[in-house]
């Protein structure tokens, strides 16, 4: 059983109806990433969003470095690299999707998109380094 934190509790007025938490478990089940990326080496957010009218989940891989990386440099430990050993990747449930990370532009696939079509059940999409 995956563990998820649960970064808001209760949806909002802008946010869809949409049960992400649920879905969490099938998404990771099936999803098929680029050549070399490893789900547990990924911090994942997810988020309800509707697109063209569809219910969806978009998921924001970010490699677990970038998010100690960030951590490290917000907290003044300019040294990351020594400090933080290498760990898996959380799971974190987002009530809205603007409390998505926001995008890198480079490193090839340190970042990954996914959208999951909520009424299909199915991955529609899975990119690197995508700005939505």
């Amino acid at each position: 059983m995956l563990k998820i934190a649960m970064l808001a509790m209760a949806a909002t007025a802008t946010s869809p109806a949409i049960p992400v938490t649920p879905a969490v478990e099938q998404i990771e089940s099936v999803v098929s990433l680029p050549r070399g990326a490893q789900i547990n080496r990924y911090d994942r957010y997810y988020a309800p969003q509707v697109i063209s009218g569809r219910k969806m989940i978009v998921g924001t891989y970010l490699a677990t470095e970038i998010v100690d990386q960030e951590d490290s440099y917000q907290h003044g430990d300019a040294d990351w690299s020594k400090r933080h050993p290498e760990r898996s990747g959380r799971v974190h449930v987002l009530v809205k999707d603007s409390d998505l990370p926001l995008g890198i532009t480079d490193g090839g696939c340190l970042e990954i998109h996914v959208y999951w079509d909520v009424a299909l059940s199915k991955v529609l999409r899975v990119s690197c380094n995508v700005f939505r």
